[in-house]
């Protein structure tokens, strides 16, 4: 009866140590799997927030494009001229050939928005970008907007001289004739111009230093 009770005994001790020893093990894998758990949780609001922030600066960039293609329409209607060379007495960010970039506002030699300071000046300190809002900008929803406007051309001077892109003409004036060329009523197309097609390139800039871009063209 002794030696039955001792080696009872412990069998005890040995079962409780592997117990304690398999709590361990299971509160460490909870513990592992609520970290990956907030971890995963964090990663998708993360997503969920970033993509409403590129939603909401492709809205807002609309602002900005709607001011330059005002200010280009109305430029065109009372000094057409104006547009047909960059200078600083047209708009700040305005460009007449659709590569071109102020050598103090890019560090490339074409215009290329990743690389261009929209919020800074060249070296005759004119600005790079017009802001919305003017030299003070104005946020629209805690967005800030900057904007610069590229003529498609491949050189200076009047249209279509100067090589300018932009939709054609129809070959034929009658009633019905349609530029799509899947059309039954398609009358082709003459080399003469209609318009000139204007590239507006925004840049948005929002809560935590993110920025996007946004690109549209107009006539």
């Amino acid at each position: 009866m002794v030696t039955l009770t001792a080696f009872s005994g412990i069998s005890r001790r040995k079962e409780q140590g592997f117990s304690l020893v398999m709590t361990i093990v299971m509160l460490s894998v909870i513990l592992l799997s609520s970290l990956g758990l907030l971890y995963a949780m964090r990663g998708g609001i993360s997503t969920a927030g970033n993509i409403a922030f590129r939603q909401a600066a492709t809205r807002v960039a609309d602002v900005a494009g709607q001011t330059a293609y005002l200010w280009v329409q109305s430029t065109l209607s009372g000094n057409s001229s104006a547009l047909d060379n960059t200078s600083a007495a047209t708009l700040p960010g305005y460009y007449a050939i659709y590569n071109e970039a102020d050598p103090g506002c890019s560090n490339t030699a074409a215009f290329l928005p990743q690389t261009y300071n929209f919020a800074g000046t060249n070296s005759s300190g004119r600005p790079c970008a017009m802001a919305f809002g003017g030299s003070t900008p104005i946020p629209v929803n805690q967005y800030t907007l900057y904007y610069v406007v590229h003529r498609m051309s491949g050189a200076y001077g009047p249209c279509p001289g100067a090589g300018c892109t932009g939709p054609l003409q129809a070959a034929s004036n009658n009633p019905g004739c349609s530029h799509d060329t899947d059309s039954p009523n398609y009358c082709g197309l003459s080399s003469s111009l209609v318009h000139v097609y204007y590239r507006i390139t925004v840049k948005v800039v929002g809560p935590m230093h993110n920025s996007r871009y946004v690109q549209s063209f107009f006539y």
